[in-house]
């Protein structure tokens, strides 16, 4: 029993001694990475001006070399530079750099590990930003099977149900996303409201209640991820200004452009300073921005902002993004606004490729891009074009389950516009007369009513018409008075 206890003494103490051996290589590793970098910003090196992004850019690529023999070391240092480029807006460096962490941590650590799912999970949130839908699927769902098996911490868990619905809501499977989010938030534990995923988790669900047309509710839930912010007095944080982001979004929604052209001017300020003119949340404000003063009339001020932020952008703007595909089609709504229909056609069918590339041809944002170069079409007077796209569009919508109602109405709309332009009477009244119903009775439409034009003036335009080619002798049969 002695020996078998001195044995036992003994392998724990070189256990500790081994433990305490990494403890300090991985401590020295860390200072001499935290030395390298700051080295960077000295005059010979680039001075004041130095960005950080460069100074991550240029002390990872040695120590990705020096560490390539201990991959635990390379797999935690990894994760942290990875983490640091995202947080930057460079999510190409993010993506390399979670991608080499993963493959050490496969090398030293067991599929089942706190730690290699953790930055799998943050692999994910990448893959999602830079719109590598499928990637991020797969990687998730070895999360998910390995999770069950996992001494994983709850937030962990937490992280990737998260991940999962706003991968559901990426693919236009709301009331999914929705479930799974009300549920998480709902269940004990609760996620305490001190934990960042509990502000994510409700951001997340604004954001579905939002698309889904259910204005109020999603405005509370912003309000309460707002809350934690609140709270600690930090409402620069980066995340907390994304929540001012998604308000101003829905008051835009809401049809109050002249209020929320304010909230967006104030968020791009503090973004410009928080997160620097390059990152993308910065140029998405940008975005959002040059959008409302489209709304409100000043069509070619916009479509120059989105130009300019494309052109600063440049072999970054990767049309896969979804962060590019929003810049291009706002782009072409904005030309088409101010009369330029050969580049909004361009620009709009180029980001209409990616969309059904990447989301898919059934996909909203899909069909919502396909009704807006219907409209470029009919504003050139192409108007045989534009029908076969406006009936394309709300072809595609009605066969969703549940039927896609605001895609629908964009399509039928549009056809009406097309009808009456060509002088088909009666066919234009039951384009416009069905439009009607939907305006007023679908709820999922009502959500949307800010952006989708209502009936009744075409509806009135249509009466004139039927009028004065009556007093001409030539009206064709209507089906039914107003």
């Amino acid at each position: 029993v002695s020996l078998v206890q001195t044995q036992r003494a003994e392998r724990a103490e070189r256990e500790g001694r081994e433990r305490a051996e990494l403890a300090n290589e991985r401590a020295t590793v860390a200072l001499d990475f935290l030395l390298g970098v700051f080295q960077q910003v000295e005059p010979g090196n680039g001075g004041r001006e130095i960005r950080m992004v460069d100074a991550l850019a240029r002390t990872s690529l040695d120590f990705r070399e020096r560490l390539a023999a201990t991959p635990s070391i390379a797999a935690a240092l990894g994760r942290t530079i990875g983490l640091a480029h995202s947080a930057l807006g460079d999510l190409e460096a993010a993506e390399r750099h979670l991608r080499e962490s993963l493959e050490h941590y496969e090398q030293v650590r067991s599929a089942q590990d706190p730690a290699r799912l953790q930055t799998a999970v943050d692999l994910v949130a990448v893959l999602l930003q830079r719109g590598s839908f499928d990637d991020a699927d797969t990687l998730l769902a070895d999360v998910e099977a390995s999770l069950p098996d996992a001494a994983a911490p709850p937030m962990l868990r937490v992280a990737a149900v998260l991940r999962r619905a706003e991968l559901h809501r990426i693919r236009n499977q709301r009331e999914i996303a929705r479930d799974m989010l009300r549920e998480l938030l709902d269940a004990p534990p609760p996620i305490g409201p001190e934990a960042r995923q509990a502000w994510f988790a409700h951001n997340q669900l604004a954001s579905v209640l939002h698309q889904l047309g259910d204005l109020d509710a999603a405005d509370g839930h912003y309000r309460l991820a707002l809350g934690e912010f609140e709270r600690r007095g930090d409402l620069r944080h980066p995340e907390a200004l994304t929540i001012v982001n998604n308000i101003a979004v829905l008051e835009a929604s809401r049809g109050r452009f002249a209020a929320a052209e304010p909230l967006f001017e104030q968020l791009l300020a503090a973004r410009r300073e928080v997160l620097g003119e390059a990152h993308p949340h910065t140029i998405g404000t940008i975005s959002n921005l040059a959008g409302v003063r489209s709304r409100l009339g000043r069509h070619r001020e916009a479509a120059e902002a989105f130009r300019a932020v494309l052109a600063a952008l440049g072999e970054r703007a990767s049309d896969r993004e979804p962060t590019v595909q929003t810049l291009l089609s706002n782009l072409a709504t904005a030309e088409r606004e101010a009369g330029n229909l050969d580049e909004a056609l361009r620009v709009g069918y180029r980001v209409l490729a990616a969309r059904r590339d990447a989301l898919g041809e059934s996909h909203p944002t899909t069909l919502m891009t396909l009704a807006m170069l219907a409209e470029a079409h009919r504003r050139a007077h192409e108007l045989p074009v534009a029908k076969e796209r406006f009936d394309e569009c709300a072809r595609v919508a009605e066969t969703q389950q549940p039927p896609d109602l605001v895609n629908l109405y964009r399509g039928i709309f549009g056809r009406a516009r097309c009808e009456l332009e060509a002088g088909e009477l009666s066919a234009a009244e039951r384009s416009l007369r069905r439009c009607g119903e939907l305006h007023a009775s679908a709820e999922r439409a009502a959500g949307d009513k800010a952006v989708l034009p209502p009936a009744q003036p075409l509806l009135d335009e249509l009466q004139r018409a039927l009028e004065q080619a009556g007093r001409a002798g030539g009206a064709e049969p209507s089906d039914g008075g107003r």
